[in-house]
């Protein structure tokens, strides 16, 4: 039973990367049926990987995954509408995370200071972005990035704390997430409003699926921790 239950964590884990490298081909080449037919099943297989290895749903991070879930279904449709609801989506991503991470991270005892110091760098290269992007950049748009921005600085900064104040395997694992989400925002903005590069989207989908992976270790991790 235990082996069984240990064989369908790693066929979760195997789908999710098997998948994720189909989807990310099919950026590269182009392949608009093939995007369709991976990318839906990218964040439902990590789903499934984190109820098989929970018994303690995380409501906000469950709800993140559900929202990022929908906005990859928008940003397919690639219609103006669907990419302006995919953005608003994706603040919505990282506000539930946001507050997940918030959650644990409260409880181990991190203060607001150290968050506040760590959220800087993030601050400063989501600022270079929308800089560098700024005559193209409309208004609507500007909002919502600059609202992203702020969420996903303080997402850093939790990062940050965790690494320097704690340093264990699980702030090891935030702090990779909240690397590759920040990495992948910066590659989206470029290419949405600076430099469209053909390299870009599956450059910004290798970072997005490490960036979900690292996440669903920590959150994981930390559940593990005030279990016992």
């Amino acid at each position: 039973m235990i082996r069984f239950y240990s064989d369908k964590k790693s066929l979760f884990v195997f789908l999710y990367f098997l998948i994720s490298i189909l989807e990310i081909s099919a950026e590269y080449f182009e392949n608009s049926t093939v995007i369709w037919l991976t990318k839906p099943l990218i964040l439902p297989i990590l789903l499934l990987y984190y109820l098989q290895r929970t018994s303690n749903r995380a409501l906000f991070y469950t709800l993140a995954l559900g929202v990022n879930w929908l906005a990859n279904i928008a940003f397919i449709l690639k219609s103006e509408w669907t990419t302006f609801c995919a953005l608003l989506l994706f603040v919505l991503h990282r506000v539930f995370v946001l507050l997940q991470v918030a959650k644990f991270e409260r409880k181990r005892g991190n203060g607001l200071l150290p968050v506040l110091f760590g959220s800087a760098p993030f601050m400063i290269l989501f600022l270079s972005v929308i800089n560098l992007s700024f005559e193209a950049i409309v208004v609507p748009d500007l909002y919502i990035l600059l609202l992203q921005s702020i969420l996903m600085s303080i997402f850093g900064g939790f990062s940050f704390a965790s690494f320097y104040i704690v340093g264990d395997k699980a702030s090891k694992m935030l702090f990779m997430s909240s690397l590759y989400f920040a990495l992948n925002l910066f590659v989206l903005g470029v290419k949405m409003y600076y430099l469209d590069v053909h390299i870009m989207k599956p450059l910004s989908m290798l970072l997005f699926v490490f960036a979900h992976f690292f996440l669903v270790k920590y959150v994981l991790l930390m559940e593990e921790e005030f279990k016992k």
